[in-house]
């Protein structure tokens, strides 16, 4: 009943779920736009220092994440994260100069403001060569040299001192420059979040990347629209901070884990793929438990014949034994002897024998009750453990056992004239003794006065001799 319930329930919670993530997405969007509204985010606060101070940290912090995701990389070699690792080094490096031109802030305000909407336009196209390239396999462990970050390295380098320059030069064109800067990477954000949208699943840390995208567009439309120092632009430095944060804690759970960003399971994935792990180990053990079974059964079972060979047949004489004693019940213990079987052999040949052997236990087998345990202990010589047996009741069994093999037909062997005899010798606990070994003895005593008497013969207690 409650499967019932919760599947009806289910795609209401997954749209409330959605619903959930996207406002917690637009918020800082919210934020700006009261901001702006209220004409609180056109207030200035002229900090420099502590601008100065925010960028260090967030440049050595952007170079650490940077660090850990090209760590990631030469773990996976996932494509993706190559150029994630590439778009954070390049936040880094062009975003530098704009935390160290903050003293020319003032006199120079081109060159201070240039860097930040560089950084994420390089940062924007990144990512999305990086997105683009998502389901590409991932690159050999050969190829994941260390040339391509320092050719990286020195080409974002590269960039910053051209800017540098262009800026200088051309400091009238920076604010034109700023907002195609600014626009380009607002409009390749909001491509990229809709490539994520469109993607039917995603694992937790692309939902992670897609809220840090989202973030990243927010930035930019606030920047666009900031005047410097004002509440809007710190404002535009704390959100695309907080979405930095995202990203970055992605990169630190994908160290953490699989060294994949991609390859980072959802908690219902990881659910799925725990229950069949599950079914699967339940039936490997199933499996296993059979295996073994039939192992075990296999090494107390005399190949040959099919019945218990001998370490099993003194376990279970033993167990009968002591269930015996502790009850006061009776027990019997034949001992059994195909007569002439060496002549068989000889005459007839091994094969031959192996079918006596076989025949001789399936008869014996079906006289026995399902309580009674038949083995071989060797060459041609069996032993039945008789439970709740008397010495009347085992000599009459002995009687049926030496009947059927004096009645079997053997199909191996054309003669006739062939015909099968059996010695049986009768033990009984407590008479003979209380253990498997003693009460052996006893029957293989009588065992040996039968074949002196003339074979196909039953002795039993008191050296009672039968013979039909």
């Amino acid at each position: 009943m409650k499967q019932a319930v919760d599947s009806r329930v289910e795609p209401y919670t997954r749209g409330f779920e959605r619903v959930l993530l996207s406002l917690a997405a637009l918020l800082p969007a919210v934020g700006a736009w009261y901001l702006h509204y209220f004409e609180i985010g056109a207030r200035v606060f002229h900090g420099p220092r502590i601008h100065e101070l925010a960028i260090g940290i967030s440049v050595l912090a952007s170079g650490f994440v940077a660090y850990v995701a090209i760590r990631c990389f030469a773990s996976s070699g996932e494509v993706f994260l190559r150029w994630l690792a590439l778009a954070l080094v390049a936040e880094t490096v062009i975003y530098a100069p704009h935390g160290l031109f903050t003293p020319l802030a003032h006199d120079h305000t081109a060159l201070f403001l240039i860097y930040g909407p560089a950084s994420r336009f390089g940062m924007a196209i990144l990512l999305m060569v990086g997105l683009m390239r998502y389901s590409v396999p991932a690159v050999p462990i050969e190829a994941r040299s260390r040339r391509f970050w320092w050719r990286g390295a020195v080409a974002l380098v590269s960039f910053d001192v051209v800017l540098g320059m262009v800026a200088l030069l051309y400091s009238a064109a920076m604010p034109v420059l700023r907002l195609i800067f600014e626009y380009g990477a607002l409009l390749i954000t909001l491509i990229a979040i809709v490539l994520m949208l469109m993607r039917p699943k995603a694992s937790p840390l692309m939902r992670i990347y897609t809220f840090a995208l989202t973030g990243f567009a927010t930035a930019s439309i606030v920047f666009i629209f900031a005047r410097p120092w004002t509440h809007l632009w710190w404002y535009a430095h704390a959100v695309f901070a907080a979405a930095f944060m995202l990203l970055g804690f992605g990169v630190l759970r994908a160290f953490h884990t699989t060294g994949s960003f991609s390859g980072v399971f959802s908690q219902e994935e990881l659910m799925r793929r725990l229950r069949s792990e599950k079914e699967r180990a339940e039936v490997a053990a199933r499996e296993l438990m059979r295996a073994n079974q039939r192992l075990e059964q296999l090494a107390a079972t005399d190949s040959l014949t099919g019945v218990a060979n001998r370490r099993r047949l003194i376990a279970g004489a033993q167990r009968e034994c002591e269930r015996a004693r502790r009850g006061r019940t009776p027990l019997a213990l034949l001992l059994i002897d195909i007569d002439h079987f060496k002549a068989v052999n000889d005459r007839y040949g091994h094969a031959a024998g192996d079918a006596v052997l076989k025949r001789f236990a399936e008869e014996g087998v079906a006289v026995l009750r399902e309580i009674d345990l038949m083995g071989r202990i060797g060459g041609e010589e069996f032993a039945v453990v008789l439970p709740d047996a008397d010495s009347d009741e085992a000599l009459h069994v002995a009687q049926r056992l030496r009947a059927a093999a004096s009645a079997m037909v053997v199909g191996d062997v054309a003669d006739p004239e062939f015909r099968v005899t059996v010695s049986v010798g009768v033990a009984v606990l407590g008479a003979d003794g209380t253990d498997p070994q003693s009460l052996l003895r006893a029957a293989d005593h009588r065992l040996y006065l039968a074949k002196g008497a003339g074979r196909d013969r039953v002795v039993g207690v008191n050296c009672r001799l039968q013979t039909g």
